[in-house]
């Protein structure tokens, strides 16, 4: 075979060289031969291949589309495509099913091909091609939609002439759920084309397709196109389905493109005229929800759908809407604005409106809304129980028992009916706003027979608080009535007997205990409790000994609370040795050291004002991992403000370090004192960023309103740290949240914390004018922000302005203290008016204020500058007789004095003799001062021994000292003391790796050497090179010698 194919070949090779022919006349004969060959019987088995057998008589099999689809359920893909031909009715359902399988084999790019043969071969299909490009979409099994894309866009290729305009919309549709933006356009331009544009109801469902798959941008714009084709008769499910699919996304994660979809809806609403009102509230609450409240698409959405509604008064579900909206972006006044207009339109709403919309006020912010919704209800006598009740459990997730309380007096005068579980709760947050008259009433007119427990405990709670025994007596005797028994329980009874410890009633205490000993009912709370009495400021009693003897007798055992008990005696006695004694006595024993111990460690000193050094913070630390104590906010806030007290920051940022691998250092819900403790804590180790972070975390819980007290700490971090715009930023913001609370102790601190800032940055006019803001406003003025403003007045010499700030104490009953008479002394100091100085100074002691050093410094210096040497020496006599010793500033303001005066003896006898008699060394300030005397005395000789006098003490020269004594020998013309003194600044900056002199100095004194001519005896090249070398930029002395261009040439070596 083989050889006959190499004699044809070479024939036609042969032939086609001798004879030219045209090239496709010699691919036709290849292709004739090719044909021939292949189809015989011996290439086929050269091939491989085996030759088909019929056997005589055999009948083709045929297979139902029944079958088919088994065939497709159970997975047996390629034994659909190959029944294909064999099935008995090709209908759509087979056709879909040889797709699908096509499209799990991976064969996508066979789909068009196949629809367009089928669709030639049998046409009857092509009216159901509609439903196959819908199972293309939709197919069995786990199909990439990067294949059905391909498959579909096959389709497009290869057999869009075949479908009838059901399959194009299907077609389209189908693009458009798969995000193929790029088909739709094109299906679209060649529906144009053909003459046969999109109707509305085919871009409607292009818009559906997009939005299954959230394409926004892309549905939007389609949607579009579907508003100018319709017009007032748009479609309003449409429109609904797009609001819903935006304010989806916009709430999910990554929401940028959400929200950004949600304003370009309600563009697209704008400039038509019929919009569903439920997309236009979908809008409003979305922008309501959104992280920081989108308040301007909230008034766009609300204008909106005014103007829908132009025609007719809002709907009741509508004002709702518009109220549930303003709920969740917290805008209470909007709220009450929108509820009066509601019920001004009718004024017949409903118990279930009013209750519904009380309920839904859940956050801290919107609690005036409840409130004023009761207050309304109340009016038109429609205050019922249940609404009372929904209010109250909003205004107690406020935690606003005071409010409450108001409410309940309210109640109680309209004799509302109260079930006994919520007066009980009543009873509860009466006694938290320390309101036992109200509880006491409350218990008069409500069912006793409810009143659990717990409503008894948080009276004898409030009892502790007030000191009121008696009552609390009452309270247990009206318990035991209730409940019927006929002994003090352990509960109560410990309750009770803490109020009597509490307020220090021995005998009523031992009473209780006793009648609790005859009841059988003591526990190991019993006797902690009662030990409290035994170790008041006198310590570990010897009642307490035996307290604690009896205790173990009882079979109760030595317990962690009866030790605490000990150590808040040693603590009341402020013998920390002992403290720390029982705490060892503790571990001997293996009590257990809870945080309790650590409490009132810590706090222990803070009490005695003690602050707590290094070594015992550390060991009070310490038990926190060696216990493995579990640690909470109470803890936290202890360990935090003995931190801080302690004014090490390393050891602070130690524990807040620890904090964090407990979860504490961005704790999700806490209280007010330990976010501001914290706060506070990153403000003092300077971590702002932190502290920041923190604060963006609270404001960020919108069931969290941040107090007063919480904003005055975050604005005292800013200022202190320099951010004086973003603490008058988070000030509006506070007087915007807590307008109604002006008066308030936090708003005091708060307004402190901000005219410090601008004090700091010596504005002070702007101090002045939020000064005059807090009288206006009735903010409470301190002492604080009065010597704040005085000390702000002083530093810009106004002291007329700190004068009539000292006179404004009297207004704000307020006295001045160490500090206000200190500044106000300094500034008429410094201003030379020493009578007003030493007027005030005569003031201070007549009021038994004790100056202290600054208070007699400031007056020394007052005293120097008029040159007054015998008021000097006064000042300094009652200086020592007030026990004040003098210090190096004391002994600086005098030889300043007598250097003015010209009189260096009496300035050297400063320096012999005060510290001597006081206990001080000289630093370098005195030697220098004295050095600065000599020489403006024209007694540089004297400044140049002294400075050998203050190395021999001691005293290493710093850069003002060499500065004054160069300066000085400058002065004096003295060419061999500032050669000598050029190279000694440089020596010692070299060995303490800093520089000594500034380059003006240098220059100058280089340039008096070469002026006397003594550049070359003092080796001036030479000190010019090393002071090169040190990092000093100067220049060669300018002379016009050759000295000095030879110098000026080495430079320019050495730079080189």
């Amino acid at each position: 075979m083989m050889e006959v194919i190499h004699e044809i070949s070479d024939s036609l090779n042969e032939l086609v060289a001798a004879v030219p022919m045209a090239q496709e006349v010699s691919l036709l004969c290849f292709f004739i031969l090719g044909f021939v060959l292949f189809r015989t019987e011996a290439m086929k088995t050269f091939l491989g291949r085996k030759p088909e057998k019929v056997a005589p008589g055999a009948v083709h099999t045929t297979y139902s589309v029944k079958q088919l689809k088994s065939m497709l359920a159970e997975g047996h893909y390629e034994q659909v495509i190959d029944t294909w031909p064999l099935l008995e009715n090709f209908t759509s359902e087979a056709l879909s099913a040889v797709v699908t399988a096509l499209l799990v084999l991976e064969r996508a790019d066979d789909v068009g091909l196949f629809m367009a043969k089928a669709a030639v071969n049998l046409p009857h299909l092509r009216a159901s091609f509609h439903e196959t490009i819908e199972a293309m979409i939709s197919p069995i099994g786990q199909v990439p939609q990067q294949r059905i894309a391909a498959a579909l866009e096959d389709v497009f290729k290869q057999s869009s002439d075949a479908l009838d305009s059901k399959a194009t919309l299907t077609l389209l549709v189908g693009f458009a759920r798969i995000n193929d933006a790029q088909h739709v356009d094109e299906m679209l331009k060649h529906l144009s084309d053909k003459g046969e544009p999109a109707s509305s109801d085919t871009l409607a469902a292009v818009v559906q397709g997009f939005l299954s798959c959230k394409n926004l941008d892309a549905a939007l714009s389609h949607l579009q196109k579907v508003l100018e084709l319709t017009g007032s008769s748009a479609p309003q499910e449409l429109i609904l389905a797009a609001a819903r699919t935006a304010v989806e996304c916009a709430a999910g994660e990554g929401s940028a493109d959400g929200v950004s979809a949600v304003h370009d809806l309600l563009t697209i609403l704008e400039s038509f005229p019929c919009t569903p009102v439920e997309a236009l509230t979908l809008i409003m609450m979305s922008a309501m929800r959104q992280s920081s409240c989108d308040s301007v698409l909230a008034q766009r959405a609300e204008a909106r759908l005014r103007v829908v509604q132009a025609e007719e008064k809002l709907s009741m579900s509508t004002y709702e809407t518009l109220i549930r909206a303003n709920i969740h972006g917290n805008d209470c006044q909007k709220c009450i604005d929108l509820f009066n207009e509601m019920v001004e339109a009718y004024p017949e709403t409903s118990e279930a409106v009013l209750l519904s919309l009380s309920s839904a006020c859940v956050s801290p912010m919107n609690h005036t809304l409840a409130k004023h919704i009761y207050s309304w209800a109340r009016q038109r006598k429609m205050g019922t129980s249940l609404l009372f009740s929904a209010v109250v459990k909003v205004l107690a997730i406020s935690q606003q028992p005071q409010q409450i309380c108001m409410l309940c007096e309210e109640a109680l005068a309209d004799k509302l009916e109260l079930d006994s579980g919520l007066s009980g709760q009543l009873v509860r947050f009466a006694s938290q706003a320390g309101r036992l008259d109200l509880a006491y009433k409350l218990l008069e007119n409500c069912p006793m027979e409810g009143q659990d427990e717990a409503s008894f405990l948080s009276l004898l709670h409030c009892c502790k608080q007030e000191g009121q025994v008696d009552m609390a007596v009452k309270l247990l005797r009206w318990a035991r009535e209730v409940h019927k028994k006929s002994v003090i329980e352990t509960t109560l009874g410990n309750a009770l007997l803490d109020v009597c410890v509490a307020a220090g009633k021995q005998d009523a205490a031992l009473e209780i205990f006793n009648q609790m000993r005859y009841g059988n009912s003591l526990d190991a709370g019993s006797y902690n409790i009662l030990l409290k009495l035994y170790v008041g400021q006198k310590g570990l009693s010897e009642e307490a000994k035996s307290l604690m003897q009896e205790m173990a007798n009882a079979g109760f055992g030595q317990t962690s609370s009866a030790y605490n008990a000990v150590l808040s005696g040693h603590v009341n006695q402020g013998d920390f040795a002992a403290v720390w004694r029982t705490v060892e006595t503790m571990e001997r024993s293996n009590i257990n050291v809870d945080a309790q111990t650590l409490i009132i460690i810590f706090k222990g000193y803070k009490i005695q004002r003690n602050v707590m050094d290094g070594p015992n913070f550390d060991r009070a630390l310490a038990l926190l991992s060696r216990h493995s104590i579990k640690v909470d906010e109470v803890l936290i806030g202890a360990i935090l403000e003995a931190g801080v007290s302690l004014r090490d920051f390393k050891r602070l940022n130690n524990v807040l370090n620890m904090f964090k691998r407990f979860g504490w250092d961005m704790p999700k819900r806490c209280t007010a004192n330990t976010y501001s403790a914290l706060i506070k804590a990153y403000g003092s180790t300077n971590q702002i960023g932190k502290a920041v972070q923190l604060w963006e975390q609270i404001r960020s819980d919108k069931a969290l309103l941040p107090s007063e007290q919480m904003f005055a700490q975050m604005i005292d971090v800013l200022v202190t740290s320099g951010r004086l715009d973003d603490a008058l930023q988070l000030f509006q913001e506070m007087r915007s949240m807590h307008a109604g609370r002006l008066h308030s102790q936090g708003f005091a601190v708060a307004f402190a914390m901000v005219i410090k800032g601008f004090a700091q940055q010596k504005e002070c006019e702007r101090a002045l004018q939020c000064y005059e803001e807090m009288k206006e406003l009735g903010v409470q003025v301190g002492i604080v922000v009065l010597n704040t403003l005085i000390d702000a007045c002083c530093r810009v010499a106004d002291m007329n302005g700190a004068a009539g700030l000292f006179r404004d104490m009297a207004n704000f009953d307020v006295t001045a203290d160490l500090i206000t008479y200190s500044t106000m002394i300094k500034g008429f100091c410094v201003q030379g008016d020493l009578d007003r100085a030493l007027e005030l100074f005569g003031e201070m002691r007549r009021k038994g204020i004790k100056p202290d050093a600054i208070v007699f410094n400031s007056l020394l210096d007052g005293c120097a500058r008029k040159e007054m040497p015998s008021l000097c020496e006064q000042v300094m006599n009652d200086m020592v007789q007030a026990g004040i010793p003098p210090s190096n500033y004391s002994a600086s303001i005098l030889i300043k004095l007598y250097g003015r005066i010209a009189d260096l003896d009496a300035a050297f006898r400063v320096l012999d003799e005060l510290p001597e008699k006081y206990g001080f060394c000289p630093n370098p300030a005195v030697y220098t001062t004295l050095m600065s005397s000599c020489t403006w005395n024209g007694r540089i000789d004297l400044a140049m021994e002294l400075r050998l006098r203050m190395r021999k003490a001691g005293q290493q020269a710093d850069e003002k000292t060499y500065s004054t004594l160069l300066r000085g020998a400058m002065r004096s013309g003295s060419q061999d003391y500032v050669a000598t003194l050029l190279s000694e600044a440089l020596e010692q900056g070299a060995s303490c790796k800093r520089r000594l002199l500034d380059d003006e100095v240098v220059q100058s004194g280089l340039q008096l050497l070469m002026k006397r001519k003594a550049w070359t005896t003092h080796g001036g090249d030479t000190l010019l090179t090393k002071f090169w070398a040190a990092g000093y930029q100067v220049q060669a002395p300018s002379s016009g010698s050759h000295e000095a261009k030879g110098s000026y040439n080495r430079r320019r070596v050495l730079q080189k």
